[in-house]
C-alpha cells in the first residue's frame, strides 16, 4: 500500500467526510497501515461511530472531530 511505502507508523491521517462512504473506507485503509485516524465530519454522531469502529477493529488511535469545511 502507498501509506506503508511512505512509512505510515507514527503518522496521522486526517480525513474530511470520514463519517461515512468513501471517507470511512479511506479511514479503514489508513488504519490497516497502522496510522492514527482523525475522522472529520459535519455529522458528529457519524464521526464518533466511524472513529470507534476503526479503533475497535484495528487498534489504532482515532479522534472524531465535528467540522463543517463548507
Amino acid at each position: 500500500m502507498y501509506a506503508r511505502a511512505m512509512g505510515s507508523l507514527g503518522k496521522v491521517a486526517v480525513i474530511t467526510g470520514g463519517g461515512s462512504g468513501l471517507g470511512a473506507a479511506l479511514g479503514q485503509v489508513f488504519a490497516t497501515e497502522g496510522m492514527a485516524v482523525a475522522v472529520l465530519d459535519i455529522d458528529e454522531a457519524a464521526a464518533r461511530q466511524t472513529a470507534a469502529g476503526l479503533a475497535g477493529e484495528f487498534g489504532v488511535p482515532t479522534s472524531p472531530v465535528p467540522v463543517d469545511v463548507g
